[in-house]
């Protein structure tokens, strides 16, 4: 997507988005946020990353829709590895043998050492997961 493009879209004056990436064009990596295209290499082209730099400064409701759907997109990344890592628990008390044929969600798992338990040590700090 070119300047051009992002201010049509945003329904901004021209030249809001190119103000916006000179601004912060410290923040920007080449390659990574833009492109240069066109046959002098005088076009730039932003991935997503770098659109969503672009529009920081933008309130339209498409950037606000984007910015919300980027931190949905980066809140849900998050909370994967820590779901799997609980299934993946549970799953492997359940394969350990300990009596528990079912584990749900709601059901609090404490790991404890076994150092602690072979020290009848109470008071040592559990991880509830």
């Amino acid at each position: 997507m070119s300047l051009g493009q992002i201010d049509f879209l945003h329904k901004v004056p021209d030249g809001s988005a190119a103000r916006s990436f000179r601004k912060n064009n410290s923040e920007y990596e080449e390659g990574e946020d833009f492109l240069y295209e066109g046959p002098r290499g005088n076009c730039v082209v932003f991935t997503e990353a770098g659109y969503l730099k672009v529009i920081f400064p933008f309130h339209d409701d498409l950037a606000l829709k984007a910015r919300r759907q980027c931190v949905d997109a980066f809140v849900l990344a998050r909370q994967e590895p820590a779901a799997k890592a609980m299934r993946t628990q549970r799953e492997y008390l359940m394969d350990l043998g300990t009596g528990i044929d079912s584990v749900d969600a709601s059901t609090p798992i404490a790991i404890v050492s076994r150092s602690s338990v072979a020290q009848g040590n109470s008071n040592s700090s559990l991880d509830v997961f």
